[in-house]
């Protein structure tokens, strides 16, 4: 915290934290007894992220929605326009945007993206991505 206030202040910025969310008291998850566990000068605060849970249940299904979408295409290869169409009340649900959750998948090896493709932007499964669609209908039968 920059300005004269020392103690103070940083106390007043980290409530301030505390309040949006940002910031959480940090609380021992072991128990231990007096001198077993020494305290580690600092480790008052962890940093938090405010509905990060959100985040990730969106890209999930928004991961799943384009997995689905692309095991449903003949050799499991589409255009990206067609998952885009397919997938775009998943998308606007989470907030995502197409080219974050192909990033996503590209990164984990469920896709491959071939952007140099003559009609467009092409998208095909891995066969990782082949294994985890089909995950997800066995999931569905059930």
């Amino acid at each position: 915290v920059t300005g004269g206030g020392g103690a103070a202040a940083a106390q007043a910025a980290a409530a301030i934290l505390v309040r949006r969310g940002w910031l959480v008291p940090l609380r021992s998850m072991a128990v231990a007894g007096p001198g077993e566990a020494p305290a580690v000068e600092g480790t008052a605060w962890l940093w938090s992220l405010p509905r990060c849970g959100l985040l990730v249940k969106a890209l999930l299904q928004s991961r799943s929605d384009v997995l689905r979408c692309l095991d449903r295409q003949r050799f499991g290869r589409a255009q990206q326009h067609v998952v885009e169409r397919a997938a775009a009340s998943g998308l606007s649900r989470g907030h995502l945007s197409l080219q974050y959750v192909l990033q996503d998948m590209e990164g984990r090896g469920l896709l491959s993206v071939d952007r140099a493709a003559p009609a467009g932007t092409s998208l095909l499964l891995s066969p990782a991505g082949v294994e985890a669609a089909g995950a997800l209908k066995r999931k569905r039968k059930r």
